[in-house]
């Protein structure tokens, strides 16, 4: 197909500047080690050229995820003419890929580990022509590296090899190529970021102002627990809200794609899912990992739209801001102010026992996530104000958790004065204090 009418069918006017790049390389079967940021149009850089294959199994897609693994599969279904491509990944029977992989697909898109199963039970890759390896830097991060290894020596080594990173802070030397040609794609995307300091219930009556009225928004946080928990009480609120996070069935996680105005969610969407039109990034949680910070960013201000990001910060990480000033990221305090303050009294007609459930899941995997953080010079889970913690999860009990110890504890008295009916109090009975003691110990 020639290229004015794949740009016609994509409705693109013109080349992305790594498609420009890169498009020419790849099609003379050059190695590539490029270097874009996410919404740079990557994806059609090597899917364009993967159309001149026509053998079986001459394409190979690795991902680190089974979303992207899904979306690039749907991506080269829009352009493809004359050849196929199956997206095969964990979370479901073995049985169901290889039933696809008989179809003798052009190009397989894949996870690493569902990648290597395949491999060792048969032989489809001797023919290889093209292996691509996106988002490498997340593959090395999640420790793919020895499988991804493992998988190479199944492959041809007369193929054309090239791997897409958002960074080069990681060592791709292991992955032998040939001569490989660096391409650098580097462009400021317009997103403006801001900062808002901010514990306990002013937390959450900030982040229940801020959405009001608006769409088109994703919040991070830092826990699959946090997000059902959040989830929970900001619908209660009357919030039209869409969750996904990687405990969920794929099927649901499926649905959210493209249908959601507010989407709560963990770091599984901080790369490679491509949300659409997104305005607003919100790290309610400072990411564990520094880099995905950046990766969450990246979601908004795409393909040269504008877009905004707001970072939440608890008192005990302004230093945060230091930190981002060293990797020269702009930053400012948000202008926007509420007139709006919550009242509090109204949690008593929805803070109910299911939910207060999910709030003692989510505080201790709160915790303990905040423990394993890489800038634990930073975010240190000694110097967090528990007393408000406490009030944003509406908990009338510690958890027994190693980690609080030798925390000190008020008497819970809270300033926004809320009375829990007896149906709310966390502990109704004994029977359900010891199924939550059994769930905190997990």
């Amino acid at each position: 197909m020639e290229l004015t009418k794949i740009l016609e069918k994509l409705n693109f006017s013109e080349l992305t500047k790594v498609q420009q790049e890169t498009i020419p390389h790849l099609s003379n079967k050059e190695d590539l080690l490029v270097l874009s940021p996410t919404g740079s149009g990557k994806t059609y850089s090597f899917l364009i050229p993967m159309l001149q294959l026509q053998n079986p199994f001459s394409g190979l897609i690795i991902v680190p995820t089974r979303e992207l693994a899904i979306q690039i599969k749907e991506s080269f279904d829009v352009i493809a003419y004359n050849n196929s491509c199956i997206a095969v990944y964990g979370g479901k029977e073995l049985n169901k890929d290889m039933q696809l992989i008989e179809s003798n697909p052009t190009i397989i898109v894949s996870t690493p580990g569902r990648l290597l199963e395949i491999c060792e039970k048969i032989e489809i890759f001797k023919k290889l022509e093209f292996l691509i390896l996106d988002e490498a830097d997340k593959l090395f991060q999640m420790g793919f590296l020895n499988t991804i290894l493992k998988i190479l020596s199944y492959l041809s080594e007369k193929r054309t090899t090239a791997l897409f990173s958002a960074t080069l802070n990681i060592d791709f030397s292991p992955i032998k190529m040939n001569n490989p040609k660096i391409i650098n794609v580097i462009f400021e995307p317009k997103i403006d970021i801001s900062y808002k300091i901010a514990t306990g219930v002013d937390k959450l009556e900030f982040l229940y102002n801020y959405l009001k009225g608006k769409s088109k928004i994703i919040v991070f946080f830092s826990t699959c627990a946090c997000v059902d928990y959040f989830y929970g009480l900001f619908v209660k609120m009357g919030f039209d809200l869409s969750k996904i996070h990687g405990k969920l069935r794929q099927a649901d996680r499926e649905k959210v794609y493209d249908n959601y105005n507010i989407l709560f969610t963990t770091d599984v969407a901080a790369r490679g899912i491509d949300f659409k039109d997104i305005h607003t990034v919100i790290h309610f949680d400072v990411p564990t990992d520094p880099s995905n910070f950046v990766h969450r960013t990246g979601r908004t201000g795409r393909n040269g739209k504008e877009g905004k990001v707001v970072l939440m910060l608890n008192d005990n990480e302004s230093k945060y801001l230091q930190y981002l000033e060293v990797k020269k990221i702009n930053i400012s305090e948000i202008e926007e102010e509420f007139n709006n303050p919550l009242d509090f009294k109204f949690f008593d007609s929805f803070i109910d026992d299911d939910l207060l459930n999910l709030s003692v899941k989510a505080f201790v995997s709160f915790i303990r996530s905040y423990k394993e953080h890489v800038l634990n010079y930073i975010c240190n889970y000694k110097e967090i104000n528990y007393n408000k913690l406490i009030q944003m999860f509406f908990l009338k009990k510690v958890p027994r958790m190693d980690e609080l110890s030798n925390i000190r504890f008020d008497d819970f008295k809270r300033k926004t004065k809320i009375t829990h009916n007896k149906k709310s109090s966390l502990f109704i009975n004994k029977e359900n204090k010891k199924k939550r003691y059994k769930n905190i110990r997990k």
